[in-house]
């Protein structure tokens, strides 16, 4: 659920410290980075592919700015390796993995068999990310940065060298409004409408931003305060039916179809909600009533 610090400069010749305010004086330290991160950029746009699958092309070119990439085989990428975050023009970061970094020039690397849309960024999977996009590797060198308790502020950020201190004219300064992205609930999964007789039968599969991925237990933790999903119903682009649900499943009744005087077809949107950050991104799928 923190943020994140990643940092670079070339020379490095101390840690980099990262202050915060929510004013523009009394700066506090907030985290540390004790060595660069490996950041660079796109040099060539990378176009959508399928989440959560190796892609087969469909890859990229990247160049950064100190540092090195390497490959790794499809089990240790399985395990979290070669994990990078890269920032789309809509501003949301996407995650992913790559398993075969080639060197094809000074700082450059063509990144290829991707894992697309990592860490319930599969919503975000944008058709095309311009070349020139932040790219950053998430490695150890990428510190946490709890802000807890800000979500929602818009906060002023100092970033320099820690020998200096944060008034000395190499800090670097920012604006930014706390997200809260790391408590953001995952798309729903396996969003699905049947038919019962005249009414239908909506239905998902939840998805865990927290110990999501072990296959020998039951159910996946529930990672929220409680169990809650926001679902919307469109007529024509318009919201014709809300409601909150507290399973993964409902059914729209011949008699809320009348209550709602809707015919022909509709668009039913399905967002897992935490308490924290509110809805997550929606699963969507159309059908006729």
């Amino acid at each position: 659920s923190s943020a994140r610090f990643a940092a670079f400069s070339t020379p490095w010749n101390s840690a980099a410290s990262l202050f915060l305010s929510r004013s523009d004086d009394s700066f506090e330290q907030l985290t540390l980075a004790q060595r660069p991160a490996t950041i660079g950029h796109l040099v060539t746009e990378l176009h959508s592919t399928n989440a959560d699958r190796f892609s087969r092309g469909g890859g990229c070119v990247v160049e950064i700015y100190g540092g090195g990439l390497s490959s790794a085989n499809d089990l240790a990428v399985l395990n979290g390796a070669n994990r990078a975050a890269i920032k789309s023009d809509a501003g949301e970061w996407e995650i992913l993995q790559f398993r075969d970094a080639v060197l094809i020039g000074p700082g450059r690397y063509r990144l290829d068999g991707l894992l697309r849309g990592l860490a319930g960024t599969d919503a975000f999977i944008e058709p095309e990310i311009p070349i020139g996009s932040p790219f950053v590797l998430l490695n150890t060198a990428v510190v946490d940065a709890s802000l807890d308790g800000l979500i929602g502020f818009d906060l002023n950020y100092l970033v320099g060298p820690s020998h200096k201190p944060h008034t000395h004219f190499s800090y670097q300064s920012f604006t930014q409004t706390v997200q809260g992205v790391g408590y953001r609930p995952f798309m729903p999964a396996h969003l699905r409408v049947f038919s019962a007789g005249v009414d239908l039968e909506i239905s998902w599969v939840r998805r865990s931003r927290i110990d999501g991925d072990a296959w020998d237990v039951f159910e996946t933790p529930l990672g929220e305060d409680r169990e809650l999903y926001l679902l919307q119903i469109y007529s024509a682009g318009v919201i014709i039916r809300e409601e909150l649900i507290l399973e993964p499943t409902f059914k729209y009744t011949s008699a809320l179809q009348n209550e709602d005087a809707v015919t022909g077809e509709i668009e039913i949107s399905v967002s897992q909600v935490s308490d924290r950050y509110g809805p997550g991104p929606a699963a969507k799928v159309t059908s006729h009533v």
